[in-house]
Formats: C-alpha cells, sequence, structure tokens
C-alpha cells in the first residue's frame, strides 16, 4: 500500500500552521495536481519553522511519499524521519532552468519503505 501524504494540515502542533506566512511558523496552501489534493506546507530558511509531527495512520508495510513544489526560483530542502528514526534524511529537488520549465514542478519522490 502506498500513503500519500496530502493533507498537512494535519501536523501538530497545530499553532505553528498559519494561512499567513510569519517567523516561526508554516504557511498552509492547498493544492491540486493531477489525482493528488490537499495542503501543503511551506517555510523558507528565513522563517526559521520549527519541527511539525504529521500521524501516517499507517501500520505494517508501506510506503512513504511526500509531495515537494520546486520552481526556477529555489531549490528544495526537506528534511523527515520516522519517529523510530535517530536522525533525519534529507531530501532534494534542485532549482528548475528558467529557459526550460517555467512553471513550477511537483514531484513525488519516495522517503521510505518498510
Amino acid at each position: 500500500m502506498i500513503t500519500y501524504i496530502t493533507d498537512l494540515d494535519r501536523c501538530k502542533p497545530v499553532h505553528l500552521l498559519s494561512t499567513e506566512p510569519g517567523r516561526g511558523q508554516w504557511r498552509t496552501l492547498t493544492y491540486a495536481a493531477d489525482a493528488l489534493s490537499g495542503t501543503m506546507l511551506m517555510a523558507g530558511p528565513e522563517t526559521v519553522a520549527p519541527d511539525v509531527v504529521c500521524p501516517l495512520g499507517v501500520n505494517g508495510w508501506h510506503e512513504v511519499h511526500f509531495g515537494l513544489y520546486s520552481s526556477y526560483l529555489h531549490a528544495v530542502q526537506f528534511l523527515a524521519r520516522l519517529s523510530a528514526d535517530e536522525t533525519f534524511s534529507m531530501m532534494e529537488i534542485p532549482r528548475l532552468q528558467p529557459e526550460r520549465e517555467a512553471d513550477g514542478r511537483l514531484t513525488t519522490p519516495a522517503y521510505r519503505s518498510g
């Protein structure tokens, strides 16, 4: 079974989530892309957004994918870990080339299987 984490507005603590950008919090944005839709989280490095926890609600063997949006303005770096992991794993999506890719791109790399 594959689990797509599409509604990140269920992450906790909820006081760190807002529809408006702000320092020390995550901005929530709704999106729709092909067969997936939901709420994404967005924060730039200057935001200094703290860690949030998103319950997966799965047991047994599963795959976890995160939708990562990239544009020609910035590369995306994302840290994730499961509660049993000691360290974070980093995923990175390079900055798009504006002469070839004018619009942003939603990528869903596999994070973990197990």
